[in-house]
């Protein structure tokens, strides 16, 4: 079985215990309406979605603990159940390398501020843009996860900006990040 938006979801489950619950910045219904709309009419609260609540990726505990929260949950359900056809358990995976653009145009907008249309996150990596506190965050979130509760493993992407290659100094960081 393959997770598909982990990072999406997790910033969607954030964004809706932070701004509706924990601070009642935004009411739910209204959060709805802007969801069933894609955000038309309703840019401040998607700008307000995108930018306040804790994002996975970014050494962030609640946006991180969220995701992994998430990860312990649907892997472990999931091992308990078998395929009709072998009777065999599902084994969990994040190599949904493909699957977000894909289903972009086919899933709703989301409460992390996504609008329909725009590529859901991929395999382990944080929303695409979102991961604002560089890689080694984006690298230390993936290894919060626990992903020994996924036995089919799972893809991380990290883009790195042409920046890091600037000058010696930050092809020095940039090595070590890889070491």
């Amino acid at each position: 079985v393959e997770g598909v938006a982990l990072a999406t979801t997790a910033d969607s489950l954030s964004a809706v215990k932070r701004l509706v619950f924990e601070k009642r910045t935004i009411p739910m219904d209204t959060l709805l309406r802007a969801i069933e709309t894609n955000f038309e009419q309703a840019e401040f609260l998607r700008q307000m979605l995108l930018n306040k609540p804790p994002k996975y990726g970014n050494d962030e505990p609640d946006g991180d603990k969220m995701a992994r929260d998430l990860t312990h949950w649907w892997a472990e359900d999931a091992a308990t159940l078998e395929t009709p056809a072998t009777g065999k358990r599902y084994r969990a995976g994040y190599l949904s390398w493909n699957y977000g653009i894909a289903y972009a145009p086919l899933t709703a907008a989301t409460p992390d501020g996504r609008k329909r249309g725009t590529y859901l996150s991929n395999g382990v990596a944080a929303v695409s843009g979102m991961d604002r506190a560089g890689p080694t965050s984006a690298a230390r979130a993936v290894g919060a996860l626990e992903l020994e509760v996924v036995p089919n493993g799972a893809s991380h992407t990290i883009s790195l900006p042409p920046s890091l290659m600037r000058d010696d100094e930050h092809l020095e960081k940039l090595a070590g990040f890889l070491r």
